[in-house]
């Protein structure tokens, strides 16, 4: 008699969820590489054109040939499943299963319209998503390339990437900030009227030596910093001590005291030079 778990492909599966499409054809290629692959179910393709509903990436395999010895002989021939989605994939997939239309013509008639059209949306989604990510890419090379040379363009808008590009090549030696602590001292730039990386350098040149004079002063305090500010941290504390706008706006997003910062900043203003 038939054992009907032998015909069982995922008594065991595990699922993989990623951000952008071009992240499950680079999956797949770790799992080539990691598992005997025995079957794919590529439902991107598989389905019509004029399909969207349930698409993701499936696959059957079994542990490599590699792993021997008693801890895996007996699970080598054990097949299992593997599921790989973009987060719009899973999104519609959950959302889709806790409305219960498993299948196109499960679906009211009435509904159909607005079923198929949500269906749609996630799957632009998917492919704007993927456009985004690859235009990104583009545009910091040619943010690192452009700022690259000898002279900044007075016209080079401050935005992430044109200022990522900008702190690694004005302060290589020093340890970059994360997204959140540059997106952030774009707002409050934004707010003081500085929006252009001309206009920032400018700052940043005059405001050197007193950044330097404030920094050996007034090092920052935890270990691991050593002794020296972020990239971030030379832009802002300079700017507090050049440009009285940018001072405001830091004080006020951060709840800080004007006064006091404009006392720290006095300090140092011998330093300035005048432009």
């Amino acid at each position: 008699m038939a054992n009907p778990i032998k015909e069982l492909n995922d008594i065991l599966g595990f699922r993989i969820i990623c951000l952008f499409l071009s992240d499950i054809d680079r999956i797949f290629n770790l799992l080539k590489k990691n598992f005997k692959i025995l079957e794919v179910d590529d439902k991107r393709f598989t389905k019509g054109e004029t399909v969207f509903g349930y698409l993701s990436f499936h696959v059957i395999a079994n542990l490599p040939p590699s792993h021997n010895g008693p801890r895996y002989d007996g699970l080598k021939s054990l097949p299992f499943e593997i599921q790989v989605r973009t987060i719009s994939m899973h999104a519609w997939a959950i959302i889709s299963h806790y409305l219960d239309y498993k299948t196109p013509h499960a679906v009211p008639s009435e509904l159909k319209r607005d079923f198929n059209a949500l269906s749609g949306l996630f799957y632009v989604a998917d492919q704007h998503f993927e456009m985004f990510f690859k235009s990104s890419k583009t545009s910091r090379k040619k943010a690192s390339k452009s700022l690259g040379q000898k002279k900044t363009s007075g016209d080079t808008e401050i935005n992430f990437d044109t200022l990522t590009a900008y702190l690694k090549k004005e302060f290589p030696d020093r340890e970059h900030s994360d997204a959140q602590e540059i997106s952030e001292v774009i707002e409050e730039m934004n707010k003081a009227g500085i929006k252009k990386i001309s206009e920032l350098d400018d700052k940043v040149k005059i405001g050197a030596k007193a950044f330097s004079a404030y920094e050996e002063k007034y090092p920052p305090g935890d270990r691991a910093s050593k002794g020296r500010f972020l990239d971030v941290g030379v832009i802002r504390i300079t700017l507090r001590l050049v440009d009285p706008g940018y001072l405001d706006a830091f004080a006020a997003k951060h709840h800080l005291s004007k006064e006091n910062m404009e006392r720290a900043a006095e300090e140092f203003k011998h330093l300035v030079k005048s432009k």
